[in-house]
């Protein structure tokens, strides 16, 4: 294969300067497309087959008219023959002949240069085209029309609303995957309209269609960068939450890697909106796209989160914060600190007790070293906050002398013994698990060391063997393991649970 298609790139070159019948010529580059497969290499031969026809317009012609005969082959590359003549009026005309023809004239129109009253012309019959034709067919019409419209500006775009009503109708997989492709390549210049269709029916794709998902990843990350962040985050969460979790932060990995590495502010208003919903699916996507490693502060400011406007919705808002973004212990209290900077009365007493239970009683570290910092430049909070810190470190400083108990020491002799025969135990068992391991005689066994440099031997110009040293660099992360999970874990998991499933008492 590799070798046939090493000739074919050749005979790609060559073919331009063929002078050969146009029926023989489209044969061999049938036959050059189906040996390049599925990949890029595939369309290299109909490239070839354009610029022949562009060396002389007479090429073009018989191809067009080997097609009007019924030729398939012609018919299979009538849109290089008509997109190499640029003849408007050629391709127009292929659009009330047969299925193969039609679908050349419209491609050809989408790839040619056209003037105001080409483009509008062409799509006031491409249209009619699309409105005529079955799901799959209209689908790729739909893509081109957008095609032909985006070399006008000044097209009157609600032309266009009746071929995606159409369309919009179904939940077929190629409807959906036009809908994300159109929102992908042309969001700049669609209509607010336009954009609403699409993104709803965004909603109704498969997990199984990873094609359809990344044009839907790359389409709404260019939605957060036009900062059109509202319609972005309601399809994204629609998407999840209709997947049950299938389609997730993974599949997602542009969108959110978008909003946590960008504008703060917006990822502070999806994550406030998202939590406010309670669906889990969509929170338990986000949590997993937060990442406080490394960090001394929150992902977002306290002062960035949109707050409720009364007092019960505030509060779910600051158990649901803690119920899923609990191992990111600065945000999750970010919500609650900025209840009681700019909350209602009613929620800050509720906002206190969150940050000491669960927050402080299993946070020691970066959480407390950053409240600390927050309260000393912020007036408006800082004696709730102050109150809450003491109150957590009377709990740690009763923890730390209750673990302080000399008599329940073990000697340092026999913690050396437990240490050894535990070391002598794992070897045992890792060399009995290599030995019947079915994979031990298939791979190499390779040992990791550990160490501060690298030493190598390098043969030198002289022929002499010569030692070099190479220094490692340090690699490391920090994140704080919650104290709730050793010290109550039934209570805390338990704790986490309810405030992730709880809901709003509707009034």
């Amino acid at each position: 294969m590799e070798e046939t298609w090493g000739s074919g790139q050749i005979l790609c070159e060559v073919i331009p300067l063929l002078q050969t019948a146009p029926s023989e010529l489209t044969e061999l580059v049938q036959f050059l497309v189906e040996t390049g497969g599925a990949d890029l290499a595939a369309n290299q031969p109909n490239a070839a087959f354009r610029k022949w026809c562009e060396v002389d317009p007479s090429r073009s012609d018989e191809v067009i008219q080997l097609a009007k005969d019924g030729n398939e082959l012609a018919r299979l590359h009538l849109v290089f023959a008509l997109q190499a003549k640029a003849d408007f009026d050629e391709a127009v005309a292929c659009l009330d002949r047969s299925e193969e023809e039609q679908t050349a004239g419209v491609l050809a129109l989408s790839r040619m240069h056209l003037n105001a009253d080409q483009v509008l012309a062409a799509v006031e019959q491409t249209i009619a085209l699309a409105l005529a034709a079955d799901i799959k067919t209209s689908c790729g019409i739909t893509r081109a029309i957008y095609d032909i419209v985006a070399k006008d500006k000044d097209v009157d775009r609600s032309l266009l609303l009746p071929v995606l009503d159409k369309l919009f109708a179904s939940i077929d997989d190629h409807v959906i995957h036009l809908a994300a492709s159109l929102l992908n390549w042309h969001q700049v210049e669609m209509s607010e309209d336009e954009t609403g269709k699409c993104l709803r029916q965004l909603a109704s794709v498969k997990p199984e269609n990873k094609g359809t998902i990344d044009e839907i990843d790359m389409a709404l990350s260019k939605l957060v960068d036009r900062n059109e962040i509202q319609s972005a985050s309601s399809a994204a969460r629609a998407i999840i939450d209709i997947s049950k979790g299938a389609i997730g932060s993974d599949a997602l990995d542009s969108f959110f890697h978008k909003l946590t590495q960008g504008n703060s502010e917006q990822l502070a208003r999806l994550t406030t909106d998202w939590l406010s919903s309670g669906s889990f699916f969509s929170c338990a996507a986000l949590n997993q796209a937060i990442s406080e490693i490394n960090q001394i502060a929150p992902v977002f400011a306290v002062d960035e989160i949109p707050l409720p406007e009364t007092a019960d919705e505030q509060i779910f808002l600051c158990r649901k914060a803690i119920g899923y973004l609990f191992i990111h212990p600065m945000t999750a209290a970010a919500f609650s600190v900025a209840v009681l900077e700019r909350g209602q009365p009613e929620a800050k007493q509720h906002a206190i007790d969150l940050l000491y239970d669960p927050l402080l009683l299993s946070y020691s570290g970066t959480l407390k070293d950053w409240l600390e910092a927050f309260a000393k430049d912020n007036e408006t909070s800082r004696t709730d906050i102050e109150k809450v810190l003491q109150r957590a470190q009377i709990v740690w400083d009763g923890c730390r002398e209750a673990r302080e108990i000399v008599e329940f020491e073990p000697s340092e002799s026999a913690c050396a013994v437990v240490d050894f025969q535990k070391m002598e135990e794992a070897e045992r068992t890792r060399d009995e698990a290599g030995r019947r391991s079915i994979f031990a005689d298939l791979f190499t066994t390779q040992h990791l060391l550990y160490g501060d440099r690298s030493a190598f031997n390098i043969m030198t110009s002289a022929e002499e063997l010569e030692q070099k040293t190479m220094p490692f660099s340090e690699i490391s992360i920090s994140s704080e393991l919650p104290k709730g999970i050793f010290v109550d874990p039934i209570g805390l998991d338990m704790l986490l649970h309810q405030f992730r499933n709880e809901r709003m008492v509707e009034q």
